[in-house]
């Protein structure tokens, strides 16, 4: 008998792609609240082309894809995913951070390094991964008495379960540490509900089981609200305390120049700014 095998219907594989790519833009463009028209009228589309996208009954050129990208300011990683479910190249590439096109931004990262001195600064990557932190993070680490050679042998070192684990150097220390926790663990499930990644999603339920239950406080109503939570440790009587900022290059067009976010340290009293000092830069650095 020839011909193709009764009850078994073919699957096209252009429509597979297409109804593929329509679905993830679809998963994309809900996940950011966004309406077909609204999505249409930023991305300059008719409302029925891009209905016809997402059904997987047109398929999408490359210049549509990465303009709907770009409306809906999606990570260039997820421009580049939506692009490889379409069958086109990735149109960004991922850098090594040795490699000499990523040397002006390690070069502006350790400007913000050294003038962070001595408080602490951070290198992160796009899933909270510790990449490089100066010789201040060492010093406040090496006081809480952690052992810094040893967290630098454990790789990838992630700050949010250095943060959240109850055996961890930072966690016993830390002053009011669960509205801190919260907020964070807020902002990694926004994160993971955002971007679909797998790995930031289980990092969110890990971090969500170290955290525990949490105990719900009625805010006071009289009470001006604050413009940031500060981070505080206390040891020996001694308490530090800062508030932090997380800063990300301008305009990348790389995967990994996107991805990182460099976190610092900013002293809130002159206490914590002498201490500090006093602690030196004699711990060794991530570098």
């Amino acid at each position: 008998m020839h011909g193709s095998v009764p009850g078994r219907i073919r699957v096209d594989p252009m429509q597979q792609r297409q109804r593929s790519t329509g679905l993830l833009l679809r998963r994309m463009r809900a996940n950011r609240g966004w309406s077909q028209e609204a999505l249409a009228s930023r991305a300059s589309v008719s409302p029925r082309h891009l209905s016809f996208v997402e059904n997987g009954r047109s398929n999408p050129s490359r210049d549509l894809l990465l303009s709907l990208g770009a409306a809906l300011d999606l990570t260039l990683r997820e421009r580049n995913e939506l692009l490889v479910a379409a069958g086109f190249a990735a149109a960004f590439r991922e850098s090594a951070l040795d490699e000499p096109s990523m040397a002006p931004v390690v070069a502006g990262i350790g400007l913000l390094f050294a003038h962070a001195e001595p408080h602490p600064a951070l290198l992160l990557d796009h899933r909270w991964n510790i990449l490089r932190f100066n010789a201040g993070t060492a010093a406040l680490l090496s006081w809480l008495g952690a052992d810094v050679v040893g967290l630098l042998a454990a790789q990838p070192l992630n700050v949010l379960r250095l943060f959240f684990d109850p055996r961890g150097p930072l966690r016993p220390h830390v002053v009011d540490f669960e509205p801190i926790a919260v907020g964070l663990l807020a902002r990694v499930e926004r994160e993971a509900d955002l971007e679909g990644d797998p790995v930031v999603r289980a990092l969110a339920a890990e971090l969500r089981a170290l955290l525990g239950p949490t105990s719900t406080k009625a805010a006071d109503p009289g009470a001006t609200p604050p413009v940031m939570l500060p981070f505080a440790v206390s040891r020996g009587g001694v308490t530090l305390r800062w508030f932090t900022m997380l800063s990300t290059i301008g305009t990348p067009l790389d995967l990994t120049a996107q991805s990182l976010r460099i976190e610092t340290y900013i002293p809130l009293d002159a206490a914590t700014d002498a201490t500090m000092r006093s602690l030196g830069a004699s711990a060794p650095s991530a570098e």
